[in-house]
């Protein structure tokens, strides 16, 4: 058998011996013991992000947050797991229009970037309604970079 250089050659273990030497196994152990702990996960994206609208209505609320480029819309107090329609208009674009689905706490997000072409900014108009909510807010964008008149 022809065995490539640097490699390490293993054989089975005899009968009635241990699979793993003992002596590599603590020093497994031993190492595992010394590094140090893992760190945890980091938070969302969006964790940080400067709230940029919130409007209530009754048990309804809506909720727009964003970093200036991408802005996270959440609307809360809807029945749990209810259709709705989610409605986002931005100027003379094609509007979102969706039929969505609240989660079993009876919220609903999505992320949103505002784009047009030619053009430095604008109004976001977001509507989200079901048979147990119906609130809508706008809010003001400006292209990254842009000063507003």
């Amino acid at each position: 058998m022809i065995v490539p250089a640097g490699a390490v050659r293993c054989r089975r273990p005899l009968p009635g011996e241990p699979a793993m030497p003992l002596l590599t196994l603590a020093t497994i152990m031993l190492t595992a013991a010394a590094m140090p702990p893992l760190r945890a996960a980091a938070g969302p994206i969006d964790s940080n992000w400067a709230v940029v609208d919130r409007t209530r209505e009754g048990d309804c609320g809506l909720t727009v947050t964003g970093n200036g480029k991408i802005y996270l819309i959440t609307v809360t107090g809807m029945d749990a797991n209810a259709p709705a329609r989610y409605l986002v208009r931005n100027g003379d674009m094609k509007p979102v229009n969706w039929r969505v689905t609240s989660d079993s706490t009876g919220s609903f997000a999505r992320y949103y970037m505002p784009f047009r072409w030619h053009r430095d900014g604008g109004t976001v108009t977001v509507s989200v309604s079901s048979d147990s909510c119906a609130i809508s807010s706008s809010f003001a964008w400006r292209k990254a970079g842009t000063e507003a008149n």
